[in-house]
């Protein structure tokens, strides 16, 4: 599958074949799109798409049902302009147009006791 983000907040799923699969938003404060990112959290064994929208916040959603997990700031007021995967126990990185580059880790769910939880581990505004 083959996904697609588009500035108005929709994001929609196509097959090889370029047939439309999964058609989703804008919902709620998910109204923009600047950036997406897939993942696997590990810890969870979960597939999630991540978001990056304007004024810096991300929108999560558990793959493939599309149930939304929430969503987070960066903490910067700029438009999220790229979501990395670091292939490393649930670390990745989001990068705004403001200059900031946002190292993230997911925490163990059990013990944050909440359906997203991310912590902030460096954070540079360059």
């Amino acid at each position: 599958s083959i996904m697609v983000a588009f500035a108005n907040g929709v994001v929609k799923a196509y097959d090889a074949q370029g047939n439309e699969q999964f058609n989703h938003g804008p919902l709620g404060e998910h109204t923009t799109n600047t950036s997406i990112g897939m993942m696997r959290i590990p810890r969870l064994n979960k597939d999630i798409l991540l978001c990056g929208q304007e004024f810096g916040y991300v929108t999560v959603y558990d793959l493939p049902d599309f149930r939304p997990r929430g969503s987070f700031t960066t903490g910067y007021d700029g438009e999220v302009m790229a979501i990395v995967d670091m292939m490393a126990d649930g670390v990745f990185i989001t990068c705004g147009l403001s200059g900031d580059v946002v190292l993230w880790r997911w925490q163990d769910e059990a013990a944050a006791n909440a359906s997203m939880s991310t912590e902030m581990m460096s954070s540079s505004p360059f």
